[in-house]
């Protein structure tokens, strides 16, 4: 905390009148939610999310869900992609607002019951026509999986099984819609050769629908609660991959790190500031020493020719050379470092 705030107070230029500048907005959910069950989920989806989300190294604002319609109807709208997880029936003009920054080309993760009644969704583009059924409760999802690929049909092709927790949900897409990553029903329990073991069925888990400019990918299970209580990276590269299909390389900063490294973008007094963060020191409860990193690059994309780039705390300034990808390269990252260029 000291080396944090001493660094604040020598370079208060940077900080001036801050404004966030991510491409992926991750939304939270509001704590004045009446419903305490409803909260606690969506709360627990939202911080798998987070954590899952991190590992892209692509940076990811927290908007909060009492926000979200000031966001959407802002005309600086940094944000190509929104994620929502697991909120349940969405407000009638919100959904709307959400359809319209579909068709002007923005990108959607849903999961869980994220914009969904107990019959359809209120979100035109979803590309879903129906909610068929829904399974939630350990009882119900006991020894249930979804099978990572979404083209992947039989078990024990290499495609990862990811276990669901929470809840599931039974959804017809749209025709031209695509769907995948299928429900893996649980196993009978029996011997053997009468049981025959899970049974991959044709129930997506995944729908990915353009509508319009934009698109909508619906994870139909509470992914982000799944990694948050199991942490197994196989869920996080499952949510992780459909980010990066619906962002279509249109992030300005991305960076090859370690998973425990995680970027912010933020521009400030006409300048573009990034942080890089060495998170190896936290914990669900604290924070420790975090172990030194070497050889971390961020790659900044669409620089002018000529723009330097300084590591504020390394020293070291990298000109742009006019080539889409300039190229950071940090000898050591102890805490953290600041990108800074512009005016």
């Amino acid at each position: 905390a000291p080396e944090i705030t001493r660094f604040h107070r020598d370079h208060t230029d940077i900080y001036d009148g801050p404004r966030p500048a991510a491409p992926i907005a991750l939304i939270r959910p509001d704590p004045l939610r009446t419903d305490a069950a409803s909260l606690s989920s969506a709360r627990s989806e939202f911080e798998g999310l987070f954590l899952a989300s991190r590992r892209i190294h692509v940076p990811v604002d927290i908007v909060g869900e009492e926000s979200l319609s000031t966001v959407l109807g802002r005309t600086d709208n940094p944000y190509r992609v929104i994620v929502l997880g697991d909120l349940g029936r969405l407000d009638r003009d919100l959904a709307a607002a959400l359809d319209e920054f579909v068709a002007q080309g923005g990108g959607l993760l849903l999961t869980g019951s994220t914009g969904l009644t107990e019959t359809s969704s209120t979100l035109a583009s979803s590309g879903i026509t129906a909610v068929q059924s829904q399974r939630t409760g350990v009882e119900e999802l006991r020894n249930s999986y979804i099978l990572s690929g979404l083209e992947s049909d039989r078990i024990n092709d290499g495609t990862p099984l990811l276990p669901i927790l929470g809840g599931f949900y039974q959804l017809t897409p749209a025709p031209g819609a695509l769907s995948g990553a299928p429900f893996v029903s649980a196993a009978p329990f029996g011997p053997p050769e009468k049981c025959y073991g899970n049974q991959v069925t044709d129930i997506p888990g995944v729908v990915r629908n353009n509508h319009r400019n934009g698109a909508v990918t619906t994870l139909a299970w509470t992914a982000g609660r799944a990694y948050r209580e199991t942490e197994l990276t196989a869920i996080a590269d499952h949510i992780g991959r459909e980010l990066l299909v619906l962002l279509r390389g249109e992030s300005p900063v991305r960076a090859d790190a370690p998973a425990d490294v995680d970027l912010t973008l933020a521009t400030a007094a006409g300048r573009t500031v990034v942080h890089v963060l060495n998170l190896t020191g936290a914990r669900r409860r604290g924070f420790e020493a975090p172990l030194p990193l070497r050889d971390v690059v961020v790659h900044l994309f669409g620089l002018p020719a000529g723009t330097p780039v300084t590591a504020v705390i390394s020293g070291i300034t990298v000109t742009a050379d006019g080539s889409d990808d300039t190229e950071v390269r940090l000898p050591e990252l102890e805490l953290f470092e600041v990108l800074v260029w512009g005016e």
